[in-house]
């Protein structure tokens, strides 16, 4: 393997390795939500924030961790955007929202959530321009499995976009709130299926996130793969998700759910 060869691994193993760090955090801040249920909706508001916060702010910040750490795309980058890309930092900090009226959490997470979800769909664009335009020959193999990561962010992101789930608890029972852009078309079926897109979303990034480990030592102890194959292997990739969000969520738009939250009504 040459220098250049190795240089390239070198960084790309950097940026996976940044890139699978954003995941944990996604998880403590879930864990650390249930953790602080107690049976009362005010306990554990703060914590939902955080999380769902961290939720749109990592598919704003993967595509640019991956467009930094891969060399012939940084370039590119710095070509349109000449200066630093540091306003990513600078939204990482509003997860510590201050203990204020309930309202106005909702409202600064809203926001947050919006702008990194609107953010993550055009750096997404840009890195999906990137891609296809000036990928490099010796890139061309990776390049799909960058193109798929862009591909599911993208989606993830129009899906968080339409959707600002919220989960309140009590002794008795769980409250679903759906308060995004979906709740304009009237139908509960809508937001909870746009929710299972973005959910399913959030599990396949994790997943790709694995897969593209494999690929890079794959690559390092053996030659790329065949373009075909690597397509195969992202298809099977992606089947168990699409199949276990599939079977979940049709369970929450079965009939008798509809005949309940009407007799609710």
């Amino acid at each position: 393997m040459s220098e250049n060869s190795k240089k390239m691994h070198k960084e790309t193993m950097k940026g996976l390795l940044c890139q699978s760090l954003m995941p944990s955090v996604y998880v403590f801040a879930v864990s650390y939500t249930f953790a602080l249920r107690t049976g009362t909706i005010q306990d554990w508001n703060e914590a939902e924030f955080i999380a769902v916060t961290l939720g749109s702010i990592i598919i704003a910040a993967s595509p640019i961790i991956a467009m930094y750490f891969i060399k012939p795309y940084r370039l590119v980058v710095k070509s349109l955007l000449p200066g630093s890309t540091k306003p990513v930092e600078s939204n990482s900090k509003s997860d510590a929202t201050p203990n204020i009226l309930t309202e106005q959490m909702v409202q600064v997470t809203r926001f947050i959530h919006n702008f990194c979800c609107s953010s993550a769909l055009l750096v997404n664009i840009l890195l999906v321009t990137i891609i296809v335009r000036m990928t490099p020959n010796n890139l061309r193999t990776y390049s799909i499995v960058l193109l798929n990561f862009a591909y599911i962010e993208i989606v993830t992101a129009i899906a968080s976009l339409m959707t600002f789930h919220r989960i309140m608890d009590t002794e008795g029972y769980m409250l679903t709130d759906f308060t995004g852009l979906c709740q304009l078309s009237g139908s509960k079926n809508i937001c909870t299926n746009v929710y299972a897109v973005m959910m399913h979303g959030h599990s396949q990034y994790c997943l790709l996130i694995a897969f593209s480990f494999c690929y890079r030592y794959y690559v390092i102890k053996k030659s790329s793969p065949k373009k075909s194959a690597l397509i195969a292997s992202l298809v099977a990739f992606y089947i168990p998700t699409v199949l276990v969000y599939v079977i979940c969520y049709s369970q929450h738009t079965a009939p008798r759910c509809h005949r309940a939250q009407e007799t609710n009504v």
